[in-house]
């Protein structure tokens, strides 16, 4: 982890979540339109140009540092450069890839691999705003009561049973909103929504995404750095094979023997 190119990788995947944020923020319209949202809807081809920028960096970066660490350990080596290149389609190909094509198939309604690190890390990332808009959007308790009295709505009464629960405290929704379920829990919500909560309708969708983008980027933080530390395993237990120069190097370093033989040194003590 005291790798450059671990830090560098990090500073890259903060870099590429920030635009692929800026850029998921588009898809707004599809859930203004009540459509339900999908993995692939928060692809598009720009984001796409993104990562394969991204992946090039990561990649260079990786190699570079590591290509360094292998010739300083084994120097006029000719296998040098196909080690690195093994050791990193290792890590960023097989390991790597592998795991953000698992995190982008498993994003969706009904599985979404990626609240492993968003119900924690993007809860705290948005928790507070999300708490400010859902007490514009959403009546308070005691006025849900008085409305459930004077309605006897039945489905006023079911959507009310999980915030009457919560105790004022909005922090259960955080982390069961999705892109892909924010429709059907703004419909859910209908009853128990105040007057003027549609104006506030695209801020806390805003507020879903970045919390599933926050997420999605420690996902790839955790498998990055698991990555180069397992190229730099492969790098570091590599042998140092020698080269034809070497090798000629070393028989130049032989000592020559002595035509007579070995020099001995024999002494004449007499006879006993």
């Amino acid at each position: 982890m005291n790798s450059v190119s671990s830090w560098m990788f990090i500073l890259s995947t903060v870099l590429y979540f920030f635009l692929k944020y800026r850029r998921n923020k588009a898809i707004y319209s599809k859930i203004k339109d009540g459509k339900p949202i999908t993995s692939y809807d928060l692809y598009d081809s720009l984001i796409y140009v993104y990562f394969l920028i991204y992946f090039l960096t990561i990649n260079s970066l990786s190699y570079s540092e590591n290509l360094l660490t292998l010739l300083t350990t084994c120097k006029d080596n000719d296998m040098n450069y196909v080690t690195v290149i093994y050791a990193c389609f290792c890590g960023w190909v097989l390991i790597f890839l592998v795991m953000v094509g698992v995190i982008f198939l498993t994003s969706g309604p009904k599985i979404n691999i990626v609240a492993g690190f968003s119900d924690i890390f993007g809860y705290y990332g948005v928790s507070t705003e999300m708490n400010n808009l859902f007490s514009k959007i959403l009546y308070a308790t005691s006025n849900l009561k008085t409305r459930i009295k004077n309605e006897n709505s039945n489905a006023l009464e079911t959507a009310a049973e999980t915030i009457m629960k919560t105790a004022n405290s909005y922090d259960l929704f955080i982390n069961k909103i999705t892109p892909f379920n924010f429709s059907d829990w703004w419909e859910k919500l209908k009853p128990l929504k105040r007057e003027e909560a549609e104006q506030y309708k695209e801020n806390l969708f805003y507020q879903v995404l970045l919390r599933h983008n926050i997420g999605e980027c420690f996902w790839y933080i955790y498998t990055g750095i698991f990555v180069c530390s397992f190229i730099s395993y492969l790098v570091l237990k590599s042998d140092c094979v020698s080269s034809m120069k070497e090798l000629g190097e070393q028989m130049m370093d032989v000592p020559t023997p002595n035509s007579g033989g070995p020099n001995t040194s024999i002494k004449d003590y007499g006879a006993l």
